[in-house]
């Protein structure tokens, strides 16, 4: 495992290539994602010189994993439970 599940490049003609990774996580809802995992996928970001990281889980954050995104908002994101659900409906998969 690379750290990261999608490689998602945007060529943009102003801006240049984007590059996101992505990492996927399935676990319960009562099993929340830490700050350790948000941390491996910031290194793994700067490793392959990403523009951003994205987790997305099948359960939730903890506080501490919340608070390390929101310090590393510019090159980290979070997709929940809900999140990924809300994205599973618009692409009308549930």
């Amino acid at each position: 495992d690379g750290g990261f599940e999608v490689l998602a490049v945007q060529r943009a003609p102003i801006t240049g290539p984007s590059k996101c990774l992505i990492e996927c996580k399935r676990y319960h809802p009562e099993n929340r994602e830490g700050v350790g995992v948000i941390r491996s996928l910031l290194g793994v970001v700067v490793d392959q010189g990403a523009t951003k990281g994205i987790l997305a889980t099948t359960s939730f954050f903890t506080g501490g994993a919340t608070e390390f995104q929101e310090r590393n908002c510019n090159v980290l994101s979070l997709g929940d439970y809900d999140d990924v659900r809300n994205w599973l409906s618009h692409l009308r998969l549930l």
